[in-house]
């Protein structure tokens, strides 16, 4: 099950006990950075930058992980991929265009959906012109209609891809 999509300055890893309880794949070429716990809170403690950097990794990581659990208990598809969208137009795009490292396969796994279920909504989101693909992947998107994509993820509108 993925859990997260991790970008670059995210952290991850950050566990309690000594033993780690997921694992991490990548997608893309990666470069990471490692460091234990003792060697992080020395340099906390000697560094206010470092300090406030770990803070809010860490602090993203927990935000992220309550977000997906709220996404997979309380909402419906259209709300799930809507939401999605926004996070990776948040997260991902340059100039407009969002270039998607994983397939719909990944994502009908994070937002806890099947990918036929994922690949209607997409469609249907492209035919109500929300959204258009730059190509034959469906990994290439441009957002036209971000406010509409918004009310969509929030339900705040009537807009249902089983009734069309």
């Amino acid at each position: 099950m993925i859990l997260q999509f991790l970008f670059r300055g995210d952290g991850f890893g950050y566990e309690i006990g000594p033993n780690h309880r997921d694992s991490v794949r990548a997608l893309a070429n990666t470069q990471l950075s490692v460091a234990g716990r003792k060697a992080l809170l020395a340099a906390s403690a000697a560094d206010a930058r470092s300090s406030n950097l770990l803070f809010a990794a860490a602090a993203r990581a927990a935000v992220l992980a309550e977000e997906q659990s709220i996404i997979r208990r309380t909402m419906n598809a259209t709300e799930r991929a809507a939401l999605f969208l926004l996070e990776m137009n948040d997260r991902l795009s340059r100039n407009g265009k969002i270039d998607l490292p994983m397939t719909q396969r990944h994502i009908s796994d994070y937002l806890g959906l099947t990918p036929e279920t994922i690949s209607r909504v997409m469609k249907e989101f492209k035919r109500a012109k929300i959204i258009r693909f730059r190509d034959n992947r469906s990994r290439q998107i441009v957002i036209h209609d971000k406010k509409r994509l918004a009310m969509l993820a929030s339900d705040a509108s009537d807009f249902r891809w089983w009734e069309t």
